[in-house]
């Protein structure tokens, strides 16, 4: 296994465990905050992060192909 599908795996297991610990607390805690850990959880779920598509950047070391498109 490379480095990248490494990292991205990790990533992705902390967001899931993260956000499932978060709701767990708050159902068991009774605080009503539990909801929050949903995004997290989703993200990991997914496999995409919210805040990484807000500002444009990315865990991934390795840059995105751009293709240029002709103009006829």
């Amino acid at each position: 296994m490379d480095k990248i599908k490494a990292k991205m795996g990790l990533d992705r297991k902390l967001r899931i465990g993260i956000g499932a610990g978060i709701i767990l607390t708050g159902l068991v805690m009774q605080y009503t905050w539990w909801f929050v850990g949903i995004f997290p959880m989703m993200a990991g779920i997914i496999n995409r992060c919210p805040s990484f598509m807000t500002f444009g950047s990315s865990s991934c070391s390795i840059e995105p192909i751009k293709q240029e498109i002709k103009k006829d």
